[in-house]
């Protein structure tokens, strides 16, 4: 049965060349060395950085004050099927494009109910431009990113069917346009999480897979690198 299973790794490394989010409130990825072999025998590295870098996950606790923090996620939720929603054409003729209410109602008349505590993943095409840290910000003249997300509507309505969460392959759920987060407000509000930067999305069958995220337990933490892998037949 193994053997009949595909295993794909939607998680971006960690690094210093990474795209990183350029607002102030965030402190940039680093990593150094804090004993090297010579002087300890092994290898020993320090990391520097906000919890919210790389293929992370966001917790209620992320938007909502009192809410649950990343430790308090639970093995139940974070196993679950995945729903990938194409909009790869959208995003490419605009780049501020928001997944909306039709893409899903197109997604169920093509492949069926969305199942319940489903990931929904929207597949932008985004993650394409990781190795490209300035296109994948995409910072305008407006001083503001140019890079899609999901609109509140579709957040309503995903609420609406029982979701576990939503994923992303780009920075943020909210498009990068956005100043307000309504999407965040909208999922993490309703107690469910968000997964953001996310790789190999492409990968994915529309249905059929299961994701089962791993957030590093921080406690008290509203947000946490994590590993996530999709398996797949």
């Amino acid at each position: 049965m193994l053997e009949q299973l595909k295993f794909i790794d939607l998680t971006h490394s960690l690094s210093q060349e990474m795209p990183q989010w350029p607002a102030p409130a965030k402190v940039a990825f680093s990593h150094s060395i804090h004993m090297s072999y010579h002087e300890s025998g092994a290898l020993i590295t320090n990391i520097s950085s906000t919890t919210g870098a790389g293929t992370h996950v966001d917790a209620p606790k992320h938007f909502i004050e009192g809410a649950r923090a990343i430790d308090q996620l639970t093995l139940e939720e974070l196993y679950c099927p995945a729903v990938v929603i194409d909009i790869k054409q959208q995003s490419l003729q605009n780049p501020d494009y928001t997944l909306q209410y039709q893409d899903i109602k197109m997604w169920i008349e093509t492949y069926g109910p969305l199942p319940k505590k489903a990931l929904v993943i929207a597949n932008s095409g985004w993650s394409k431009y990781w190795h490209e840290p300035e296109s994948y910000a995409n910072v305008g003249e407006d001083q503001l990113m140019h890079f899609p997300g999901f609109s509140r509507e579709a957040a309503d309505f995903l609420l609406e069917q029982n979701v576990a969460g939503i994923g992303i392959d780009t920075f943020s759920l909210d498009c990068g346009i956005s100043e307000s987060f309504p999407v965040h407000k909208t999922i993490l509000g309703a107690d469910k999480y968000q997964i953001e930067n996310m790789a190999n999305v492409d990968r994915l069958p529309a249905s059929g897979a299961y994701i089962l995220t791993c957030p590093m337990p921080i406690k008290d933490a509203p947000e946490a690198f994590a590993k996530v892998l999709a398996v797949t037949l």
